[in-house]
This record gives structure tokens, sequence and C-alpha cells, in this order.
């Protein structure tokens, strides 16, 4: 096992506060085992999915960029930066 300085132990458990704080959760360590495992797989798939959602948005924006500055160079035009929403 990988030796782990003071510092990581006091921002993990921190961390968990947090975690704690912010899903009025009761705290972790009186949970079993199966509940702590399902609370972690909940928050990883929250994560998971918030992630995605940002780099297809990024993903979005790129294509468009990339697409305007093609017609600009194929035509000259600028397309207009109203965009239905």
């Amino acid at each position: 096992m990988l030796a782990r300085s003071k510092t990581f132990f006091q921002g993990a458990e921190r961390a968990v506060g947090y975690l704690e704080e912010a899903t009025d959760a009761e705290e972790l360590s009186s949970l079993s085992a199966l509940d702590a495992a399902r609370f972690r797989d909940h928050l990883i798939g929250k994560l998971h999915t918030n992630i995605f959602r940002h780099v297809i948005e990024r993903m979005g924006d790129f294509t468009t960029s990339l697409a305007e500055q093609i017609m600009f160079v194929e035509t000259g035009l600028m397309i207009d930066d109203k965009r239905p929403v």
C-alpha cells in the first residue's frame, strides 16, 4: 500500500464532510458496507453524467466554431451570432 501523507487524509476527511453536508447524509462511517458502496456508486454516476454532459457541450461548441470558420474561409461571410437557444 502506498504511504499517504497526513495532508491527504485531512483532505479526504474534509471532502467526506462536504458530501455529508451537501446530501444531508448521516455520517458515512455509520453506513453498512453495502449502503456505503451504493452511495459511492450513486455519486460516481452523477459525476460521470455531469462530466459527459460538459464534454458533449464543449464538443458542440468546438464543432460550431469550426463550421463558422470554414464558412468564412469559403464564402467570406460571417455567421450571425444570434442563435436559437
